[in-house]
């Protein structure tokens, strides 16, 4: 019973190491190649956008909020870029806002310029 323990702290211990040791970017997505569940959503101008209206596009779906601070104010005006450089080429870039009171949810589409 007193091995148990120090037993049982093993395959922790192993289980950490092999997590620290692993690049996620090596790890395979089984969703990379599969088709997105259809989904609609309400836009900030109180229309939908539906995923079936871009069928034929690449569509970039990006989750972002305002109090993400620094990761999504640093990439939201590289997507715009994007979206301004590849729309042409059918290039669609949906933004879908998480956790936010609509206000700030503005404030930070305006501060940035995203259309």
């Amino acid at each position: 019973m007193r091995w148990l323990v120090p037993l049982s702290v093993v395959p922790v211990l192993a289980l950490l190491a092999y997590g620290f040791t692993t690049n996620p970017r090596d790890i395979p997505s089984p969703l990379v190649g599969r088709p997105a569940a259809p989904f609609t959503l309400t836009g900030f101008d109180g229309g939908p956008v539906a995923l079936a209206a871009l069928r034929g596009k690449v569509v970039v779906l990006n989750f972002w909020a305002s109090w993400c601070n620094p990761s999504c104010y640093d990439e939201a005006p590289v997507l715009e870029r994007a979206w301004r450089t590849y729309r042409e080429r059918g290039v669609a870039v949906v933004g879908v806002d998480m956790q936010d009171t609509p206000e700030a949810a503005r404030a930070f589409i305006q501060r940035f310029g995203l259309t």
